[in-house]
């Protein structure tokens, strides 16, 4: 999709510098967000217009960075192992919450730049609130949404901070827990495999409920909630529709991970998602050269999801789990899910409820086999991949572990439903049990013949 250009033909880096020399009053910058409401489309908006909303972006550079400096400073004390990226807002962002919000001004929008932290739990994100209120001045903490989540379930505990001396731009700072970022990524992940816009909207009931649901947690949810959630899944074909995005972009996205880490002291990623849930992630050197790329994607793919974000000695669980929604390779979900489904499956195996133990160890089995051939058809590419040694022996820990968590589970349930002679419900169950292992372990078998035929 192409932009207009208004007979301009300055391209990239040159773009780049050149908005590095010019300066726009607030009267200017509001001006342009008043004219960026009334394009219809992206692809109407001038290239000047473009421009002078990337001037504004990247000015958050110094500002940015002396924040993300003091964060990573105070969450040291904290957890050592916590991922903390800096982003600065996209302009398809920027250009939307000026439409969501018709009496904000441009250059009053606080979240243009914005940092995150991902921390084990609550417990840890208040504990660095305390310690950032002695280095930074919080100018607003009213988005407390952990004590009140939004209505659609979102949990995250949002400040607006300046340096001390009150005079950088506004950044914005989001903390929050591993569970509650793992929510966050799911819903823009469905919005992105399902091509809805929950997270803006919430217009999709099925789904909308579902994830609703799975934001309160699974150790919170009632049995009744419990089973109206894995009706929801099976409804949508949720576990089937995600996992078959992964599988395109598991090894696309982690192939492309190899080559950049050959690649010393490149921080700032850019990853890239098509209309078609294609993955793709570039790495550059420094603040200047990794926005002239995006803005360069982004005149050109308009209509492609584009995030930029700065992640110091990244590795790719770090990028896997702070982006998932973009790198759509890999998500806790799956492994959260199937701890569920043992639960169901024990419980009705206790009951002797044949139906319930038929409908939730089927999808128990079902999400056991697809996770086992994505870390499968992984370790076939990850083989013939050239790569440094211990960067394959990192990727193998990774199959690894995430294999070893999962036959762990099915190991784990099958002790627990010992079949008892006596009981003919048990036998029965033993059964149907066998009959629907069988078609899901034959399935599996075929699909990884498949799979070395391609090889």
């Amino acid at each position: 999709m192409k932009i207009n250009k208004s007979n301009t033909k300055a391209k990239g880096y040159k773009i780049i510098e050149k908005q590095s020399q010019k300066t726009y009053t607030k009267g200017e910058y509001e001006r342009l967000g008043n004219r960026l409401r009334t394009y219809d489309k992206q692809i109407d908006i001038p290239l000047e217009d473009l421009e002078i909303l990337q001037t504004l972006r990247t000015s958050y550079k110094t500002p940015l960075s002396e924040i993300f400096d003091i964060l990573q400073k105070s969450i040291s004390k904290i957890n050592k192992s916590a991922i903390i990226t800096y982003r600065i807002k996209r302009i398809d962002s920027i250009i939307s919450k000026l439409n969501r919000l018709p009496d904000t001004q441009l250059p009053r929008i606080e979240d243009i730049a914005g940092c995150r932290c991902i921390l084990r739990n609550n417990d840890e994100v208040y504990r660095l609130k305390d310690l950032l209120e002695k280095e930074l001045f919080i100018k607003s903490d009213r988005n407390d949404y952990i004590a009140n989540p939004k209505p659609d379930g979102y949990k995250s505990l949002h400040l607006i901070v300046q340096t001390k001396d009150k005079l950088s731009r506004p950044i914005e700072l989001q903390l929050r827990s591993e569970k509650d970022h793992n929510w966050a990524t799911l819903v823009e992940i469905t919005d992105q495999v399902y091509n809805t816009k929950i997270k803006e909207l919430g217009n999709e009931p099925d789904l909308g409920k579902m994830l609703f649901l799975l934001s309160k947690g699974f150790n919170m949810l009632t049995k009744e909630e419990l089973i109206e959630l894995i009706e929801l899944i099976k409804k949508t074909d949720f576990v089937g529709k995600i996992n078959g995005v992964f599988m395109n972009n598991s090894i696309k996205v982690r192939k492309q991970w190899s080559e950049i880490e050959r690649k010393k002291d490149r921080n700032f990623y850019l990853i890239q998602v098509d209309k078609d849930n294609n993955s793709y992630i570039s790495s550059y050197y420094n603040f200047t050269e990794s926005e002239s790329a995006y803005f360069e994607k982004f005149k050109i793919n308009s209509d492609h999801n584009i995030v930029l974000t700065h992640i110091p000695n990244a590795r790719f669980e770090q990028i896997s789990k702070a982006y998932s929604n973009y790198t759509l390779s890999y998500h806790d979900f799956f492994q959260d899910l199937l701890s569920v489904l043992q639960k169901l499956v024990k419980t009705s195996f206790g009951e002797s409820k044949i139906n319930d133990f038929c409908s939730h160890f089927e999808l128990f089995v079902f999400i056991y086999f697809e996770i086992a051939k994505l870390q499968v058809n992984e370790l076939f590419v990850m083989q013939d991949t050239k790569c440094k040694s211990f960067k394959k022996e990192e990727w193998l820990k990774d199959i690894d572990l995430r294999l070893d968590k999962t036959v762990k589970k099915r190991q784990d349930l099958f002790s627990d439903i010992n079949v008892n002679r006596f009981n003919i419900f048990h036998l029965v169950i033993s059964y149907k049990k066998n009959r629907i292992w069988k078609k899901h372990a034959e399935s599996y078998v075929e699909s990884i013949r498949k799979l070395t035929d391609t090889m």
